[in-house]
């Protein structure tokens, strides 16, 4: 054991020798966090999750440029940390960019050696992993060891109370800024064999009996919605594209690890993937070219497509054992990536919001909504309700906040003449919820001039009083003074009535109702006026009037 701990502190003494770039790195992540958090730096305080990048920067440079002249672009790497600060990344580090960024460094880790070797290039990918996974829970264990001291000795003791925030946040700090990369890059240093017998068996076990499996269970799925939707004639899901894509880049990293295997059980299905994989493809593409026909790319939908052609031309270059390189495939990965996020004028943004504004001009268009300036017209609720239900007023409305959120109000609102749409309505004919419900309990008072009224009769729930009998059955209202009919009306032509007097129509929406709750709430006649205390407006299918319950009646 004491053996083992000396060569350990000399794996490290070798790493801070070897990797002081990256060291150096961490130290100034460590710095700017603790100066951050002590509001010691009060502008870009986000700055420290671009230091990753660096990182992978100065690893780089120190495995391409190992002695030489060039070995001093290493040497200086960390300063490039300084004239960067003066970049606000703060919305930065939130964007697709960023998550790209990182993806890109990762992948850049892959191809470091170019190596076109795949059972060699697996192995490089499997060792950054784990020496990751290691460091992680080397560096977790270290802090919560610590944070345990801590508390302990402050609960027997009763000394520093007070520090706990603090300390737990420097001791988190350590752990994982500089002791996690420091580790990684000494378990990296390491000169690795490929994997023992015990690795192999553990990996056979996880391959062989739990990954394999669970692929072919899901291709058969994945084939059986095939045939549904071939004999149906439908289209697939909007979900597949996406279900496909982590199906198949599964599928993809367990077809690496075979050549690690003492049994190759499954390498029958792996050989031929390429070609079982058709139907899948056939599924994804359709679905995520259709999808963009009917809504335009975003740039969600442009980062799908790119993901797509990777996994695309993956499986045709796994079509022959010359062109089948991980290699090539993560070289590509990167030049696609980089491409599409960094190159202005292509950027999966800007294909996005070009993409959508289309789409606002030819909808606005269709709508008769475009006025000959180029720009929306006025849209008044009042006289749109047949409009804000119309499912491409809906995909207008939808293309017209994408473009807000990514441009902007003061760019939507000089583009367009306004920067605000009224929200589409729907109706949705399964729901239970779809209907209006009147009067609001919400503690108003109708005021009522009743001088030219000589009776009132309160009905409520009893639908009756002394004189005057209600019956409602039978999709009319029918109001009785003893023998004498006062009111025969249907609830269509009740329904009617109400409308015309609100200037409401049956496509109105259900806040147009709402706002006309003070009319639509009561029916007057020549000799009659009735308030009611509920009318319900059944908006599931066609507009009509499913009940409603008297509170009174006043009589001329």
């Amino acid at each position: 054991m004491k053996e083992r701990i000396k060569s350990f502190s000399r794996q490290i003494s070798g790493t801070i020798k070897n990797n002081t770039a990256e060291i150096t790195i961490s130290i100034l992540c460590f710095v700017s966090a603790s100066l951050i958090r002590e509001n010691v730096i009060t502008t870009n305080k986000l700055y420290p999750f671009v230091f990753p990048l660096f990182f992978v920067l100065s690893y780089l440079l120190n495995k391409w440029f190992s002695q030489g002249t060039w070995r001093i672009l290493y040497y200086i790497s960390p300063l490039l940390v300084f004239p960067f600060f003066c970049i606000d990344v703060s919305d930065w580090v939130f964007s697709i960019e960023y998550s790209v960024a990182l993806t890109i460094a990762a992948l850049m880790l892959l191809i470091r050696n170019w190596i076109s070797d795949n059972k060699s290039f697996t192995f490089q990918a499997t060792c950054y992993f784990t020496h990751l996974l290691q460091a992680a829970l080397l560096s977790g264990c270290a802090y919560f060891l610590l944070i345990g001291i801590y508390y302990s000795v402050t609960y027997i003791f009763n000394i520093f109370p007070q520090s706990e925030y603090n300390v737990s946040s420097y001791l988190s700090m350590i752990c994982f800024i500089i002791g996690m990369p420091c580790l990684f890059l000494t378990f990296n240093n390491r000169q690795e064999t490929l994997s023992t017998q015990e690795k192999k068996s553990a990996l056979e076990i996880l391959t062989n009996y739990i990954l394999s499996p669970a692929i072919l269970i899901y291709t058969i799925i994945l084939y059986i919605y095939f045939t549904t939707i071939f004999f149906s004639w439908s289209l697939p899901k909007g979900g597949i594209a996406y279900i496909v894509f982590a199906f198949t880049l599964i599928t993809v990293l367990a077809k690496a690890l075979q050549p690690f295997l003492h049994k190759q059980i499954y390498n029958w299905y792996y050989r031929h993937y390429s070609l079982i994989s058709i139907p899948a493809q056939l599924m994804f593409w359709i679905g995520v070219l259709y999808r963009v026909q009917q809504y335009g790319f975003t740039t969600a939908r442009v980062y799908l497509v790119i993901c797509g052609s990777i996994m695309s031309i993956t499986l045709l270059l796994f079509l022959s054992s010359k062109t089948s390189r991980y290699l090539y495939v993560t070289a590509l990965s990167i030049i696609l990536l980089a491409s599409f996020t960094y190159i202005p004028g292509i950027t999966a943004k800007n294909i996005g919001i070009e993409s959508q504004q289309k789409r606002v001009s030819v909808l606005s268009r269709n709508l008769d909504l475009l006025g000959e300036n180029g720009k929306l017209k006025n849209i008044s609720e009042t006289n749109s309700d047949s409009l804000l239900y119309d499912p491409q007023y809906t995909q207008l409305y939808e293309a017209f906040l994408y473009v807000q959120h990514e441009k902007g109000k003061d760019f939507v609102q000089k583009k367009y003449g306004t920067n605000l749409l009224p929200e589409p309505q729907e109706r949705y004919k399964d729901s239970a919820y779809d209907f209006v419900s009147l009067p609001l309990l919400d503690g108003k008072t109708k005021k009522i001039d009743i001088s030219m009224y000589r009776s009132l009769y309160p009905i409520n729930l009893s639908d009756s009083c002394e004189d005057i009998s209600v019956d409602t059955s039978g999709k009319k209202l029918l109001i009785k003074d003893k023998n004498d009919v006062l009111l025969n009306i249907s609830f269509e032509e009740l329904q009617t009535s109400l409308l015309q007097k609100s200037g409401l129509t049956k496509n109105s929406t259900k806040k147009r109702f709402l706002q006309q709750e003070n009319i639509l709430t009561n029916y007057e006649t020549d000799s009659l006026y009735i308030s009611f205390g509920r009318i319900i407006f059944d908006m599931k299918t066609d507009l009509t009037i499913s009940d409603l319950q008297i509170d009174y009646i006043l009589r001329k």
